[in-house]
């Protein structure tokens, strides 16, 4: 079951995060940003996978960075395009869970607890975290909220 707790996800020094990214080879703004600059391989990563792919071709997908022994980043490519429009929705919510359940299969694998922002996809990405939080509800994920 995902659980809430106070956090900084940026603080995490053992684990797999999930961020969502968009498709357009875009991390300029949001957590995306503040993860990026504070570990530049994700972002390098994710625009070499942009680059190689086109952007219909990478929704939905997911993306695996190491940034430590045992640290990861998944880019969760749930989120098409992007904007600052209160009034579009640019996160996927279905491909957003999806990838969030999904991701607790790697979790399993490499033996690492897995962590999301709070409200992954809701801020910018205008989706709605009630939706979110619903279907991750039977996924060990720890969402940490600042």
């Amino acid at each position: 079951m995902g659980i809430i707790v106070e956090g900084n996800i940026l603080n995490i020094k053992e684990g797999i995060i999930i961020q969502q990214v968009n498709c357009k080879g875009k991390m300029n703004s949001g957590i995306a940003k503040s993860i990026a600059t504070k570990y530049p391989i994700v972002k390098e990563r994710y625009l070499k996978v942009c680059s190689l792919n086109t952007a219909d071709n990478l929704l939905g997908k997911m993306h695996l960075v190491k940034v430590d022994t045992n640290l990861f980043f998944l880019n969760s490519f749930s989120q098409f395009s992007y904007g600052r429009d209160k009034n579009v929705k640019y996160t996927d919510e279905q491909l957003l869970i999806n990838n969030i359940n999904r991701a607790m299969s790697l979790s399993v694998q490499y033996k690492l607890p897995l962590f999301a922002p709070c409200y992954i996809g809701c801020g910018l990405g205008n989706g709605v975290w009630e939706n979110i939080l619903s279907g991750t509800k039977n996924t060990q994920v720890t969402y940490l909220k600042i």
